[in-house]
């Protein structure tokens, strides 16, 4: 990767980026800071002189944790969906735009969703969700899931992204702890396995509340790079999943919902796979809760993988 995005080299960001056709004649670059909390990409907003862009660099490594390699073409992938997307209007208004794509540099040029967009992470440290955004993001879900059924030719199989999201959702997790039947990591083994296999809906592939902004023009689904053509069930999980996870006072909503085109006990099963990893494994979250309650958490995994 010849160039290396970095807030601190303005004028070197300048030049790749006019260089790209992604700066007007004239426009300038004021600033760059980082933009969000996200775990897997490099990702800053830059200000220039009349407007402000988010500006994302996959890496061979998960930026969060650098010791992990991931693979650079997560950029072209999320590029891929960005352009799908863009072809469903209903899916399209709830992402920001693709401004630009890179392959040779694994840079993405998207939409500003304005300067106080924030994740839904909030919903960690006990807040809840307006009705309406609750409604947003499963109908948006659900539009996904049905707009391309069958159409896996239009997309990469991803499978770089999808045997690191394998490893550390249903391998790794298990080796920190010794509390799991051999049932149930028999179970857990076959959802590896079925979330491997190719299915027949594009998923967005890590659908929880950090992939989830509310801008000023309403919520925003955003860091599409894990998606594939899968189950489904997958997604309507790790949704299920952070409602438990979050303390939301109706977690169940999502099964209600999600139950008009998923099936109910796949779901839970892959909710439960996520509940576990989320607690044990290495993509922790910022959970306000003590260890009874994580074990209790973990019961509700038992109970879901082994429905």
């Amino acid at each position: 990767m010849a160039f290396h995005l970095d807030s601190n080299d303005l004028s070197g960001m300048q030049h790749k980026l006019r260089e790209l056709g992604w700066l007007a004649d004239g426009e300038a670059i004021n600033s760059a800071s980082k933009a969000g909390e996200g775990n897997m990409n490099y990702t800053l907003r830059v200000t220039t002189s009349s407007r402000s862009f988010i500006v994302k660099q996959a890496r061979a490594w998960v930026e969060k944790y650098p010791q992990i390699p991931a693979p650079e073409g997560r950029a072209e992938i999320e590029s891929t969906f960005y352009q799908l997307i863009g072809q469903v209007p209903a899916l399209a208004s709830g992402m920001p735009r693709l401004l630009g794509a890179s392959a040779a540099d694994h840079l993405l040029a998207l939409e500003d969703a304005g300067e106080g967009a924030r994740d839904f992470s909030l919903l960690y440290f006990g807040e809840e969700w307006a009705d309406e955004e609750f409604d947003t993001l499963a109908t948006w879900l659900q539009t996904l899931h049905g707009s391309f059924r069958g159409q896996n030719q239009l997309f990469d199989q991803n499978a770089g992204m999808r045997a690191l999201n394998h490893e550390y959702i249903f391998v790794q997790p298990l080796t920190v702890s010794d509390q799991f039947p051999a049932e149930y990591k028999k179970r857990v083994a076959e959802l590896g396995r079925m979330y491997l296999a190719d299915g027949a809906c594009l998923l967005h592939g890590d659908y929880f509340p950090g992939s989830w902004l509310r801008a000023p023009a309403g919520v925003r689904v955003i860091d599409p790079e894990f998606g594939f053509f899968g189950p489904p069930e997958f997604d309507a999980g790790v949704f299920l999943a952070h409602m438990y996870l979050a303390s939301q006072s109706d977690p169940q909503r999502v099964l209600r919902r999600t139950s008009e085109w998923c099936d109910v006990r796949l779901t839970k099963r892959f909710a439960g796979v996520e509940i576990m990893r989320r607690i044990l494994g290495v993509a922790q979250l910022p959970l306000r809760i003590g260890p009874q309650e994580k074990q209790e958490l973990l019961e509700v995994s038992k109970e879901f993988v082994l429905e």
